[in-house]
C-alpha cells in the first residue's frame, strides 16, 4: 500500500513490518557499513532529517538506527530509496552484516522528532563524533539544497580510517559548508593536514556567533558533554543547542518505557531535543 507523505508523518501504520530490499552494501570504515535500501512493494519513503527506524532481523531482535540519505534527494524520491549507515556492534547488527545485495531484511518506521531545521532559519553548526555523523548527513544535504545562512561542520573521529562520507567531503565544500576535520589520533608518518584531538578543539575556528543561528551535536555522550560545556563557556544558550540522545529504544512507541526519562520518552519525544528542555525538563546534565 502506497502512503502518503502526510500518513507517513503522522505515524500511519507505526506498527507496520515491512520488507525492504538491500540495493547495495558499502563499507564505510572497518565496522560501519551504509545500506542503500527500497521497500519491496514499491512504496515512497519519507522521512524527516533526524528520525529513525527500528531495523529487524526476524529471530535475531530489533535495533533503532538513524536515516542517513537526503530525505528529498529526486532520484532518491523518484526511485523509493533511502539509507541507514549502521556500526556492527551487536547482535542485530552483526545479522545484517552478513547480508548481502538483494538479501532482505525488515523496518517499522520512521519514529521520533528529527533536526528543527524548519526554525534553523539563520546560520548553524553542525558538530558530530564518529557515527554520529550519519544522523546528522540529512539535514546537511537538506540545509546545502536550501542555500540559507551560513553552514559550519566540525567533524572528529577515533582515527582518520574511523571518518565516514569522506567522498562527499569535497562537495559539501564546493556547496559553501566550512568543513573543519580532527582525528583522536594520527599514526605516525601519516598524512593527515588537519587537526589533532578531540572535537572541541575546533570549536575556536568557528565563524557563527551566539545569537547567529544554531548548533546540532549527534555523537557519543560523552564528546555530546564536552561539546556542550565548551559552547555554553563560549555564550551559546542551551535554546540554541540541539542534541541526538542516544538511550536504548526497544519499541518505537513509548509503551515498553526502555528509554525513559522522568515522563518524557526518547523514542518519541525525541530523539532529538534542545539542550533547555534536556537539562531543565528532564533533569539530565550533558
Amino acid at each position: 500500500m502506497v502512503k502518503s507523505e502526510e500518513d507517513l508523518r503522522r505515524g500511519a501504520n507505526p506498527l507496520l513490518l515491512q520488507p525492504v530490499e538491500i540495493l547495495d552494501v558499502r563499507r564505510e570504515t572497518p565496522d560501519v557499513q551504509t545500506y542503500t535500501l527500497r521497500l519491496v512493494d514499491g512504496s515512497r519513503f519519507f522521512f524527516q532529517p533526524g528520525q529513525f527506524n527500528m531495523v529487524s532481523v526476524i529471530g535475531i531482535g530489533e535495533a533503532a538506527i538513524s536515516m542517513s540519505s537526503d530525505p528529498k534527494g529526486a532520484e532518491a524520491l523518484a526511485e523509493g530509496v533511502f539509507q541507514h549507515t549502521i556500526r556492527i556492534v551487536g547482535n542485530v547488527t552483526r545479522a545484517l552484516a552478513r547480508l548481502r545485495t538483494g538479501d532482505r531484511f525488515w523496518i517499522r518506521g520512521p519514529y521520533g522528532n528529527g533536526w528543527p531545521l524548519e526554525q534553523a532559519t539563520g546560520d548553524l553548526v553542525i558538530i558530530a563524533g564518529g557515527v554520529g555523523l550519519a544522523p546528522l548527513r540529512p539535514a546537511i544535504y537538506r540545509r546545502l539544497a536550501r542555500h540559507s545562512g551560513r553552514l559550519e561542520i566540525l567533524y572528529g573521529a577515533r582515527t582518520p580510517g574511523d571518518m565516514l562520507f569522506r567522498d562527499e567531503f569535497p562537495s559539501w565544500q564546493e556547496g559553501g559548508a566550512r568543513l573543519r576535520l580532527t582525528a583522536d589520533k594520527v599514526s605516525d608518518g601519516a598524512e593527515w593536514p588537519y587537526r589533532v584531538g578531540l572535537v572541541t578543539a575546533l570549536l575556536d575556528e568557528v565563524e557563527i556567533a551566539p545569537g547567529q543561528g544554531q548548533v546540532f551535536i549527534c555523537g557519543p555522550e560523552v564528546m555530546m558533554k564536552a561539546v556542550v560545556r565548551s559552547l555554553s563557556k563560549l555564550g551559546w544558550p542551551p535554546e540554541e543547542i540541539f542534541v541526538s540522545l542516544e538511550r536504548r529504544m526497544e519499541c518505537g512507541q513509548k509503551t515498553c518505557g526502555r528509554c525513559q526519562i522522568d515522563d518524557v520518552y526518547v523514542c518519541q519525544d525525541g530523539p532529538v531535543f534542545s539542550y533547555a528542555a534536556v537539562k531543565d525538563l528532564l533533569g539530565v546534565d550533558l
